[in-house]
C-alpha cells in the first residue's frame, strides 16, 4: 500500500502499483494481478497501521467531527482532549463560543 496511487477516477493500471480511490460510501483499492491457473484462491490484502490510516483520511478527510465520532463508536483519549483545551482562552471566546463548547455532540450532528 504504501506504493499505492491516488485517482479520482479509479483507474487501475496493470503493471503498476495498487491505485486507492473513494467512491460514493468506499475507498476501493483496485490492482491488476495474472491468474496462472484455474481454481479456488486465498488473495490477502495486508492492511499496515499507517495504510488504515490513509484509508480513514481518505475516506472522512483530515479533521476528526463528532458525528463521525459518534457514528463509528470512536473517542478522543484524554490527552487530546488536554492539548486541546489547553488551547482555548477563555478571554478571546464569546457566549456562543462557550455555547458550542459545551453542546452535546449530538446536538452538533443535528446541525449538519
Amino acid at each position: 500500500m504504501s506504493e499505492a496511487t491516488f485517482e479520482e477516477s479509479g483507474t487501475v493500471h496493470g503493471g503498476k502499483p495498487p491505485t486507492v480511490y473513494k467512491h460514493w460510501n468506499s475507498v476501493l483499492v483496485g490492482w491488476h494481478q495474472k491468474l496462472q491457473h484455474n481454481g479456488a484462491y486465498r488473495m490477502d490484502l495486508e492492511l499496515m497501521q499507517a495504510d488504515i490510516a490513509l484509508l480513514f483520511r481518505t475516506a472522512f478527510g483530515d479533521e476528526i467531527t463528532p458525528k463521525i465520532l459518534n457514528k463509528y463508536g470512536l473517542r478522543l483519549s484524554p490527552q487530546v482532549d488536554k492539548a486541546a483545551l489547553s488551547k482555548v482562552k477563555l478571554g478571546d471566546l464569546t457566549l456562543e463560543d462557550l455555547k458550542a463548547i459545551v453542546k452535546p455532540a449530538t446536538e452538533a450532528d443535528d446541525e449538519d
